[in-house]
Parts: C-alpha cells; sequence; structure tokens
C-alpha cells in the first residue's frame, strides 16, 4: 500500500513537473517572440546598397556585391530583442538603406556590435544576429 502511494506521488510530481515546464515555455514565447522574418526586397530588384557611419560612406551598385550583402541580411537569425526605437540605442552604428527599383519604400537598417557579436537591426521590427564575415563591407577603404 505503502509503495502504491509513494509511485502516485512521484508520477504526479513527474507530471507537475512537467506541466510547469510546458506552461513556462509558452509563457516565454508568448511575452518574447521572435523577431518576424526580416523586410528585405527582392534581390533582383535592388539597385543600390549605402552604407554610412561617422567615417564611412560606401554605395554599393554592383550585382555581385549586392548579392552577397543581401545574402548576409537573409541569413540573419532572429533574436528575441525588441526594437522599440527610430535609431539604434548603441553609440556607433552602421546605417544600411536598400534601394529597390520597383518599390516606393526605403529599407532602411542598422548595424551595429554588442557584446563582440554583430546586429541588424530594423526599427520596430526587429533584431537579427549577423554573421561577422560581413564585416569588410563596413570598413573604409580609404
Amino acid at each position: 500500500m505503502k509503495k502504491t502511494k509513494l509511485r502516485w506521488v512521484g508520477s504526479f510530481i513527474v507530471v507537475l513537473f512537467i506541466v510547469v515546464a510546458i506552461g513556462a515555455i509558452i509563457l516565454y514565447n508568448h511575452f518574447f517572440p521572435m523577431a518576424e522574418s526580416i523586410q528585405y526586397p527582392s534581390i533582383e530588384t535592388i539597385s543600390a546598397i549605402e552604407i554610412t557611419n561617422n567615417n564611412l560612406e560606401k554605395k554599393y551598385t554592383d550585382n555581385e556585391t549586392i548579392e552577397t550583402i543581401s545574402q548576409y541580411f537573409l541569413n540573419a537569425k532572429a533574436t528575441r530583442t525588441l526594437s522599440i526605437s527610430d535609431n539604434p540605442t548603441k553609440e556607433e552604428y552602421y546605417i544600411v538603406n536598400i534601394i529597390a527599383e520597383d518599390d516606393s519604400r526605403l529599407y532602411k537598417s542598422y548595424i551595429y556590435k554588442e557584446n563582440s557579436k554583430w546586429y541588424i537591426e530594423q526599427p520596430y521590427w526587429g533584431v537579427y544576429r549577423i554573421d561577422k564575415d560581413m564585416l569588410p563591407f563596413l570598413e573604409n577603404d580609404n
């Protein structure tokens, strides 16, 4: 009788733990959702990509470079960090303007470094982790 009671208590604790864990995961995903997919025009429609900051002003118009930069954007990993302002709150960041031929909308993003990781932020849309291999496009050739 005692062993049966002990088994029921043990089973109840295991089931209770599983229910609490699932509930915690659901609440976490609800209150801290992943960012939506990055907003990006069709690569074929991009006529230029401009990257600027205090010390840099670059404009890429060749298809190969546009394709390469686009792949970095499209492969960026969504984070749970919210974008809640027009500009990043970081002191230093790069502004990336993507100009599409058939779209009247300017695709503006920001790239910055935080805790030795690089991120793309799209205002009010999301923050995405980006591969550091994109850094050569952010360097000044002069």
